[in-house]
Order: C-alpha cells, then sequence, then structure tokens
C-alpha cells in the first residue's frame, strides 16, 4: 500500500513537468499499452463473484471503477479530438463485459494518440469539469487521463486488499 501511494505521489509531483514536454507518439503508445497490460491484469485477479464489491456504499463497485476507466478512455479523447465519443455503457459492469470494454477502450487509446494533432494538443478546452481547472489544452488532458486511470486502477488494488487479494506487481 505504502509502495502504491508512493507511485502515486510521485506522479502527481511529476505532471506539471511532465505536461510541459511533447512525448512523442510512441512514447505516449508505449506508456498506454503498459497501462492496458497493468489495468487488465487487475481486472482480471479480481473474481467475477466480487466484481459487485465496494468497502462502503458511497464508492462505485470494483466493476464500475473500471467501466468509468473506460468512458473517461473514451470521452476525455473525444474531447481532445472533437469528435463523438464511442462509449456505450453496459447494462451490468460484470467481469466479462467490463474486461472487454476496458480492452476496446485501451486499444482505442492506443490508436488514436498517434493521430492527435500539434493543434489538437494546443487547442484550449473548456469546461472539463475539474474543481481547480475550467480550462486546459489537449497535452494537459492527455496527462490527466493516464493519472486519473491510475488512480481508479489504485483504488481497485485497495478493494483487492481488503478481500485478500494481491494485485499484480505493479508495472510501468
Amino acid at each position: 500500500m505504502y509502495k502504491l501511494l508512493c507511485c502515486i505521489l510521485l506522479l502527481a509531483g511529476l505532471a506539471p513537468a511532465y505536461a510541459q514536454q511533447s512525448l512523442t507518439a510512441d512514447e505516449s503508445v508505449t506508456d498506454w499499452k503498459i497501462q492496458k497490460q497493468y489495468t487488465l491484469s487487475v481486472a482480471e485477479r479480481m473474481p467475477a463473484t466480487l466484481y459487485d464489491y465496494k468497502p462502503n456504499p458511497t464508492e462505485m463497485t470494483f466493476g464500475e471503477q473500471l467501466v468509468h476507466i473506460a468512458a473517461v478512455n473514451y470521452g476525455w479523447l473525444a474531447r481532445i479530438t472533437a469528435t463523438p465519443s464511442r462509449f456505450k455503457k453496459p447494462q451490468h459492469a460484470d467481469k466479462e463485459s467490463t474486461i472487454r470494454l476496458l480492452n476496446e477502450s485501451f486499444d482505442y487509446v492506443i490508436d488514436v494518440i498517434p493521430k492527435i494533432t500539434p493543434q489538437q494538443m494546443d487547442k484550449m478546452i473548456t469546461n472539463t469539469g475539474w474543481p481547480s481547472r475550467t480550462e486546459c489544452n489537449g497535452r494537459q488532458m492527455l496527462l490527466n487521463l493516464l493519472v486519473h486511470t491510475v488512480h481508479h486502477r489504485a483504488q481497485c488494488e485497495v478493494y483487492m486488499r481488503t478481500k485478500n487479494i494481491a494485485p499484480p506487481r505493479y508495472r510501468f
């Protein structure tokens, strides 16, 4: 748990510097392929019977956390590229449907990132829905998309630990 918290804090601390750099599409795609692999391994490790589990009533279920990752993958890339979101919410956040949706959403991110133009990266996006920022550029939104994935996946790992299930070893 301590290592996970340290990783999240490190990412948050590096976020401003990371956002100022221009990563190549290849570098970003490599990062997202790793995110896909790790997130899917977390999803696979949790038993199907626990996809409805949440540690308290105010939280999303394990499955809903993962569906939320997929929804935001589609939604924020749609905002960066000014295209309609392809997200279709599943009727249930069961293991099979959720893993399929996650897989497709990560494939979408990996496919779209190399196609994002410099103009789309620089364009200001308003009404972000974030309380600390009402406007950001595509590069900042793409960085936050990565941080968002880590944030919700980490919540899933905590859910697993509350059920005495060890999450997969962290990788990036």
